[in-house]
């Protein structure tokens, strides 16, 4: 969100975001590493660079980025360690249909649908 609300063509820097949003800056090396990998962001080196989305905000939806930076979704693992009811509990089922029904919802949003004011969020994360 903090990248869709930057002027076009602007740069951030993994410090400014890790010192905006208080997280840890190697954390967040590893964020925009793999946000990099999967084609969301371009990193370029250097004294003059910083990372911008390589997508348009608009053509993100919160789903598949969810499901493309999330390992494992998998909501309860019944098989490791053996659970004694398997087979005959319903829990992880209603689990599935619970996350199903949060990735739908979540195909209604994409990362422009939550900037639709990047101005007043410029303003609010004091972006210059």
């Amino acid at each position: 969100m903090y990248l869709a609300a930057l002027p076009e063509g602007q740069l951030a820097t993994i410090t400014e975001i890790a010192e905006q949003f208080n997280i840890p800056r190697n954390h967040l090396m590893k964020v925009v590493h793999q946000l990099g990998k999967l084609g969301y962001v371009t990193t370029l080196r250097g004294p003059k660079g910083g990372i911008c989305l390589k997508k348009d905000p608009s053509d993100i939806l919160l789903s598949t980025l969810v499901k493309d930076f999330e390992v494992r979704l998998d909501p309860i693992n019944c098989d490791t360690p053996p659970c004694p009811m398997n087979g005959g509990c319903e829990l992880k089922h209603a689990m599935l249909k619970a996350q199903q029904a949060f990735l739908n919802a979540l195909d209604n949003y994409t990362v422009a649908s939550l900037v639709k004011n990047p101005g007043k969020l410029v303003d609010v994360v004091r972006i210059e």
